[in-house]
């Protein structure tokens, strides 16, 4: 019987030791409000809205993985489309959102279909298209953002050899794109 009990001890002892790990991590998680997209909330001055369990290190700086901050472009274009800029305007409204952001850092990039040197001018015009597009929303001063462009460099696709042209250019699809990355004031 006295085996029995302290098998029951240890076991509630045990499950109330996993259910703390679980309500820590819950904590961590859990103390920036976020959307329903997953961005942050931010009251009326700039900060960012948390729940009354704080902890953790978790900051508004680090809200928008770099997919949310990636715009993709049409073979041969440099021109922000629907999705383009839909991605833009929820960027422009956490960068207005926010006190803490001091610049942008954008770059551009292209496929490795065509010339070279062609591609790096294309990956500048889509570069400077996003630019332009930001500072239309008043969010960001094209003379203070980086503006760069990478061409053909730092590839994400990886398409078999073999393609067909059509194939390739859909395959290809993930290098057309330019990616904004925020600074932040520490």
């Amino acid at each position: 019987m006295q085996r029995n009990l302290l098998n029951t001890l240890m076991a509630a002892a045990l499950c109330s030791t996993i259910a703390a790990s679980a309500a820590n991590a819950q904590l961590i998680t859990q103390d920036v409000v976020r959307t329903k997209d997953g961005l942050p909330v931010y009251d009326t001055n700039g900060g960012c809205v948390r729940t009354k369990w704080e902890g953790g290190d978790a900051s508004c700086a680090d809200s928008l993985s770099l997919e949310q901050r990636t715009i993709y472009f049409a073979f041969d274009s440099a021109k922000v489309d629907a999705v383009g800029k839909a991605k833009l305007d929820r960027l422009s409204g956490q960068i207005t959102g926010s006190r803490s952001v001091l610049g942008a850092r954008i770059v551009g990039y292209a496929d490795p279909i065509g010339d070279a040197k062609y591609n790096l001018m294309l990956s500048k015009r889509r570069a400077e298209a996003v630019a332009y597009y930001l500072a239309s929303k008043g969010v960001i001063n094209t003379s203070v953002a980086d503006v760069r462009a990478l061409g053909e460099k730092s590839a994400r696709a990886t398409c078999p050899k073999n393609l067909k042209r059509k194939e390739r250019i859909a395959c290809l699809a993930p290098d057309r794109r330019v990616e904004v990355e925020l600074v932040y004031s520490k």
